[in-house]
């Protein structure tokens, strides 16, 4: 059986019922963009890289370096309510990219998408959209937003918003004596420091 919003509102999970009543609230109030899991509406994006070393003893060269970068996880909603059979495309128009970051959700449960995941980056990536912005200041994105029926292939609503997006550098951090990089039969393969 498929879900169905009615059935859910109606079922007998009320603290359920009250997340999802937050969603739709989200949609009443005109808001076009990314919210939370709970509705409430995001404007600005902080993201963060870190540089991580790993060492097998204090004093050695680098056995393995990597970087790590956050992510950031939110849902798109449009005036439009969610229903079977909509998708909707979500396009970073900002002049900052050669290759336009794009993406393609279900618009059909909860009054809203599926999950999108954000990160920084400066093209399109396939398990994440790109955001960006230089580095420890603040800059805007414009999406490009479109929201469409599946069978019949038509735009229900389309338009463009605006999310403030920033990114910093955490202080580097090393771990030593890591079991995977350094209980192995090779020696760890120093790697110089930029």
């Amino acid at each position: 059986m498929k879900w169905h919003p009615r059935i859910f509102m109606t079922s007998t999970f009320v603290a359920a019922g009250l997340w999802f009543g937050n969603m739709q609230s989200a949609q009443a109030d005109g808001v076009v963009g990314f919210v939370t899991k709970d509705g409430d509406r995001v404007d600005e994006i902080e993201l963060f890289s870190q540089r991580i070393e790993y060492r097998c003893r204090p004093g050695e060269g680098l056995g393995f370096v990597e970087t790590l970068e956050s992510r950031k996880r939110v849902y798109f909603v449009a005036e439009t309510p969610a229903a079977d059979d909509l998708w909707v495309r979500l396009e970073n128009i900002s002049p900052y990219f050669e290759d336009l970051p794009f993406s393609e959700r279900d618009y059909d449960r909860r009054g809203r998408s599926d999950k999108i995941d954000l990160a920084w980056g400066q093209s399109h990536r396939r398990r994440t959209f790109s955001v960006w912005s230089p580095l420890s200041n603040e800059i805007q994105n414009t999406i490009r937003y479109a929201v469409v029926d599946d069978e019949s292939d038509q735009t229900l609503e389309s338009g463009e918003f605006n999310v403030l997006v920033s990114h910093y550098w955490k202080p580097t951090q090393v771990i030593y004596d890591d079991p995977f990089y350094c209980d192995n039969p090779f020696d760890p393969i120093p790697i110089p420091l930029p």
